[in-house]
């Protein structure tokens, strides 16, 4: 995907999910063997490949501490501010007005026909097919109170970033939930 200017909105990075100690490093070994046919690309690295591709997650720390990896070097991140400016030059080239609000409590959505209003803290009433609510980490809970349940997907883009001298080559997770290996909120 690329914005008007060209400018790349995302880029290729590795990732991998780490476990340390013991107790997960054999819960990741089992979870490996259980999802490694679905996953052709992932694959196990033990301490010596780690410490080739990751150095900082094995510097300094003690050769008694057992670790273990899956990698994947498909992985990508997306700039979102990048994206959201990519988005709003295309909306503001099309014949419709655009408005925006920012810092704006809604205190209604309302299903309407094949559509949706958002009524605002200041009694503003917007009107569109689809609309996009960025809360996220309640993302569910907002969904829940509309009504929204089974047929529809969420997902959550929340976290705090900061800026610090380059530590790691790519995305390293903890252990997750089984189930969202990568994708829980980090």
């Amino acid at each position: 995907i690329e914005d008007n200017d060209h400018e790349r909105l995302y880029r290729q990075i590795q990732k991998m999910v780490l476990a340390v100690g013991e107790d997960e490093v054999e819960e990741l070994r089992q979870r490996y063997k259980n999802i490694k046919d679905i996953f052709p690309r992932l694959r196990p690295m033990e301490r010596d490949e780690i410490a080739k591709v990751e150095p900082k997650l094995v510097a300094g720390r003690s050769s008694d501490t057992e670790i273990f990896a899956l990698y994947n070097p498909d992985g990508h991140t997306v700039d979102y501010g990048k994206t959201a400016r990519s988005f709003a030059r295309k909306a503001n080239e099309t014949d419709t007005t655009v408005d925006y609000f920012f810092n704006t409590k809604i205190d209604t959505v309302e299903e309407k026909g094949a559509g949706y209003t958002v009524i605002s803290q200041h009694g503003n009433r917007l009107e569109g097919r689809s609309v996009v609510m960025a809360v996220g980490a309640a993302s569910l809970r907002f969904a829940h109170s509309m009504g929204l349940k089974r047929n529809w997907i969420l997902l959550p883009v929340a976290g705090n970033f900061f800026c610090a001298s380059k530590q790691v080559n790519g995305k390293v997770y903890m252990m997750q939930l089984e189930s969202i290996p990568f994708a829980a909120v980090h």
